[in-house]
């Protein structure tokens, strides 16, 4: 009992200095259990406005988007595949 009071004067007693440490806040059962709640996810389907341009074209009902996408993406993928191949060439050079 003497050496937790002692602790606590102890503690009351240092004046901190250090302008980058923040005093930290107890932690109650009410604030806790609140921001566990407000993540909740309200629903499992995206809205229209969320979707990027790719994923619309990549989960389009229309198989002409679908297929337009596959191919366009299969073609940036081969672009880039060689320009780090050139690139890798143009860095073992300068080795």
């Amino acid at each position: 009992m003497q050496v937790e009071s002692l602790l606590t004067m102890e503690q009351n007693d240092k004046s901190d200095s250090s302008p980058y440490r923040v005093p930290l806040k107890p932690i109650d059962e009410a604030s806790a259990h609140q921001s566990v709640a407000s993540d909740d996810v309200t629903g499992s389907t995206p809205k229209v406005g969320d979707m990027t341009f790719a994923e619309r074209w990549k989960t389009s009902r229309f198989w002409l988007v679908r297929a337009t996408y596959h191919v366009g993406f299969s073609i940036w993928a081969v672009v880039i595949g060689i320009g780090a191949v050139i690139a890798w060439i143009i860095a073992m050079l300068f080795i």
